[in-house]
């Protein structure tokens, strides 16, 4: 798949970047893809994982992906979706898929909390991480959470330096798809003025899926312009150092 990638898409469209996909439930293989795909074509800007894993992502099982990942100097993407072999929810299977399309962000949120309080940011201080259609809403309160859980429970997490909301400014991106939108779209720029600090918030479409978000309406007219150019544009080029990578177009 990434092989063809490269064929069909990266070499025919210089603009396009694409993720590495790997069994990431196999690590051994997981890392001997990621650094063969890396050294084949600079258009690989990510390494993809699915949402819901066999694990939460921040136990050791995951951690040699980490390490190629921060060896190569490229990010991890979680992306929305998958089964992982476990119940959907904590507290077993829905019945509808609304039900399981709205809990998808229960996914995102739980791996975040694993991620940050396992540790993995002080293992591997270079890692980044992007967070892929599992909406950014909740990223204030969860990092709030956190934040307050760890003041009356730190001696649990002694490898943790920093407040969990620290990991998750400094090493997290999140992204605009699903787009939130309250019924008062003045709530929408107080969640991003909430998020002007970190993560990162990035421009997502899911084009050509039915609840994908067009570019040219996906943001109320209350959004500042240097707002949309960050979440647009300033944004994703410095997640992915777009600016200090060589254009695919230079390979051979």
């Amino acid at each position: 798949m990434n092989d063809w990638q490269v064929v069909e898409w990266l070499e025919k469209e210089p603009r396009l970047r694409a993720s590495i996909l790997i069994p990431y439930e196999y690590p051994d293989l997981a890392v001997h893809e990621i650094r063969r795909a890396a050294r084949a074509h600079h258009g690989f800007v990510q390494i993809l994982f699915l949402a819901r894993t066999r694990e939460p992502l921040g136990r050791p099982h995951y951690w040699p992906i980490y390490e190629a990942a921060s060896e190569v100097g490229l990010p991890v993407a979680l992306h929305f979706g998958l089964l992982g072999g476990n119940a959907v929810t904590s507290c077993g299977w829905p019945s509808f898929y609304l039900e399981e399309h709205t809990g998808m962000a229960q996914a995102f949120q739980a791996q975040v909390a694993s991620m940050v309080l396992e540790g993995v940011f002080e293992r591997f201080p270079q890692l980044t991480v992007a967070l892929v259609e599992g909406g950014f809403a909740w990223a204030p309160s969860l990092m709030w959470r956190m934040d307050q859980h760890w003041k009356r429970l730190g001696e649990d997490t002694p490898h943790l330096r920093h407040a969990p909301s620290e990991y998750m400014k400094k090493h997290m991106a999140l992204t605009t798809q699903p787009m939130e939108e309250p019924a008062n779209p003045g709530h929408l720029l107080d969640v991003l003025d909430m998020l002007k600090d970190g993560p990162r918030l990035m421009f997502a479409t899911d084009y050509p899926h039915w609840d994908f978000d067009a570019p040219d309406r996906a943001f109320p007219s209350q959004v500042p312009e240097d707002v949309r150019r960050q979440i647009f544009a300033s944004n994703p080029r410095r997640f992915y150092k777009l600016d200090a990578r060589p254009s695919p177009a230079q390979d051979v």
